[in-house]
C-alpha cells in the first residue's frame, strides 16, 4: 500500500486490490472493475470526466478527483454502453 495512503483507508484498499486480483482470473463471468480515484466526495455533477485504465488521472492541479455524483454518472454509463467488460477503470477530471 502508499505510504500516502490514510490508515483507516487501508483496510478497504486491500480488501479491493484482492477482489480484482481473483476477479481478473474469472473465466466465465462478464465483469467491469471501477477502481474511485483518491479523491472522490461530494461535488458538482458535471458530466464531464475522463476516463482511463490501469492508471491514475493526474490533474495539473491537486490529486485526481472525482464528485460521488459523476462517478454514478460513470458506473450507468458503463452498464448502459460497456465498452470496458473484463476490465478495471477509473473515471477523474
Amino acid at each position: 500500500m502508499s505510504a500516502n495512503l490514510p490508515a483507516d483507508f487501508a483496510p478497504p484498499a486491500v480488501a479491493a486490490a484482492r477482489f480484482f486480483e481473483r476477479l481478473s482470473q474469472e473465466t466465465e463471468l462478464n465483469w467491469t472493475f471501477l477502481s474511485p480515484p483518491p479523491g472522490i466526495g461530494p461535488g458538482e455533477r458535471t458530466g464531464v470526466f475522463r476516463v482511463g485504465r490501469d492508471e491514475l488521472l493526474a490533474r495539473p492541479y491537486g490529486p485526481p478527483a472525482i464528485s460521488y455524483d459523476d462517478y454514478a454518472i460513470a458506473i450507468v454509463d458503463e452498464l448502459e454502453n460497456p465498452t470496458l467488460v473484463r476490465q478495471r477503470f477509473t473515471v477523474g477530471y
